[in-house]
């Protein structure tokens, strides 16, 4: 039989957490659009969203804005699709011309909502207002300008040579193409934007407040007339009552279910849960690496090597997640697959160190310390807290004592805080765009502000600043798979201990509904099952 993998309370808690659910979406339903009939007879096709995120803001030079994109209201010039590769959406076709200049080509006969057309110089004045006043796009392209060069090209010219130019072209949170005229004469006030149908996408956004913002159809669409009549999205704050608003057909999708809705929902007819078909980010394991026991590459390795990647993945997280093969996952071309459960070679590895077992196998010591960590982490993702107990429990056979700790900020209790060892965190492996740089930067080089583990690597730091400005794809690929070799292998600056997956929970009407790695919940694809 196989092993269980949560004690009976946690399962005796999940069932109460039920019933309490059950009272809690009595309060919090959303209106049933669907109960509605048409003078013809018919139902109106109205995809109902529940969502645990509030809709921040709809100017698009703000944080918060990218949910424009995620729901089909806005459009980028090209999209990361959800097998990672990178594809035209707006524009027709894109080249690089040198090492600063890339021509952009504009698709034709392409309008906004408000009916005015989407040229060259309209895609231009938007590009370059987002470079200029969006903090969030001179982050992912600083130092650039748009200028229009054709009918329907425009020329974007980088300050420095930038390989990651079609990745920012991707990147929710850099262009969302929009009407500049409409957007300014707004004034600021975000409000006057509901309505003001100044994006290009599938569904045009015509209200909006703190629970619910809802959008209808574009019909004069450049791909053709959107199958969905209205989208819904609403926000639900608590977890278990978006599940049961889909299980009572009061929702189509439910958005960030938790990992154990999938043991909940099993062999139910009126709710599904789904996952996307690749996984993409996840959980990452940083060290400090300036406190004992983790100043010790020996050491870190020894951690990696204990954990069982397959057992956290498919038993602990009852295969909702994927199972941990190295930094990247294998969806991405240039993923190395140089993570791996070595229990013998783990404790060869302690003995070598100095670590020497204790009585009956107990904790090891060296020089009269045992071999103990604190390890963070956070409670607004339950998954991770249950992720890091079994890690606990399975490093507890090397004789490591591990005490958990939880703190509400993570980043600030890195940052700021000396006395943690090992702490896990979610900060995204790639950009929106599939870019890996960033991250590398921000998290792994000396002088890095996120570096929060103080790694201090040359090889590392020389390797990441060369990435950052190569453009052949062989090269790159050569670069990225000599910096996990460091990351995951030689050195354990990290440990990878599952893959994610976006999962949602689904109804009868959009079971063949799959969630999407970018999180692009609404496009102009999504349709019923019937």
């Amino acid at each position: 039989m196989e092993r269980r993998t949560k004690p009976a309370r946690a399962i005796l808690a999940s069932l109460c957490a039920l019933i309490v659910f059950c009272a809690a979406c009595a309060r919090q339903q959303p209106p049933d659009d669907n109960a509605q009939t048409r003078a013809d007879g018919a139902k109106p096709s109205v995809l109902r969203i529940v969502t645990s995120r509030k809709i921040e803001s709809l100017d698009p030079v703000k944080p918060g804005h990218w949910f424009i994109t995620e729901f089909g209201a806005a459009e980028l010039p090209l999209i990361l699709d959800d097998d990672y590769n990178l594809k035209p959406w707006m524009l027709e076709s894109f080249a690089q011309a040198d090492e600063l200049n890339w021509r952009l080509t504009l698709r034709p006969n392409v309008t906004f909502q408000n009916g005015k057309p989407l040229t060259a110089a309209a895609l231009a004045a938007c590009m370059n207002r987002q470079l200029t006043r969006s903090p969030s796009t001179k982050s992912v392209l600083p130092d650039a300008t748009v200028a229009v060069t054709g009918e329907r090209e425009v020329t974007l010219t980088t300050l420095k040579p930038d390989p990651n130019v079609p990745s920012a072209l991707a990147d929710e949170v850099a262009f969302p193409i929009y009407d500049v005229e409409t957007v300014e004469a707004a004034g600021g006030d975000a409000r006057k934007l509901v309505g003001s149908n100044c994006y290009t996408g599938a569904y045009r956004i015509v209200s909006l407040d703190d629970r619910e913002m809802r959008l209808e159809r574009f019909a004069n669409y450049w791909q053709g007339t959107p199958p969905l009549e209205a989208v819904s999205v609403r926000t639900v704050s608590d977890a278990q009552a978006r599940i049961l608003a889909v299980q009572s057909d009061e929702a189509d999708i439910a958005l960030y279910p938790p990992t154990e809705a999938k043991r909940m929902l099993a062999n139910r007819q009126d709710a599904f849960f789904v996952t996307s078909e690749n996984s993409g980010g996840g959980p990452r394991i940083f060290f400090n690496v300036r406190l004992a026991p983790f100043d010790e590459t020996l050491v870190r390795r020894a951690f990696s090597l204990g954990i069982n990647y397959e057992a956290l993945a498919k038993q602990v997280m009852d295969g909702v997640f994927d199972t941990a093969t190295g930094f990247y996952p294998p969806s991405f071309s240039w993923a190395v697959q140089n993570q791996r459960t070595d229990l013998e070679e783990a404790r060869r590895l302690l003995d070598e160190a100095g670590w020497r077992a204790g009585a009956d196998g107990g904790v090891r010591a060296k020089n009269n310390a045992p071999l103990e960590a604190t390890f963070l982490v956070y409670p607004q993702q339950p998954d991770w807290t249950t992720l890091v107990t079994a890690i606990q429990a399975q490093l507890s056979e090397l004789g490591f004592r591990i005490q958990i700790r939880q703190v509400d900020d993570i980043n600030a209790a890195m940052k700021n805080s000396t006395d943690w060892n090992v702490a896990l965190n979610s900060p995204g492996i790639i950009t929106t765009g599939g870019a890996p740089d960033s991250s590398l930067r921000e998290h792994l080089t000396t002088d890095a502000e996120a570096n929060y583990g103080a790694v201090k690597d040359q090889e590392l730091d020389n390797l990441i600043d060369e990435l950052s400005h190569t453009f052949d794809r062989v090269r790159r690929a050569n670069l990225l798979a000599r910096i996990q070799g460091i990351v995951i292998a030689e050195k354990a600056y990290e440990v990878r201990p599952v893959f994610t997956r976006s999962r949602c929970i689904v109804g009868r009407r959009y079971r063949n509904y799959r969630p999407s790695p970018q999180l692009h919940h609404v496009t102009y694809a999504t349709r019923p099952a019937d």
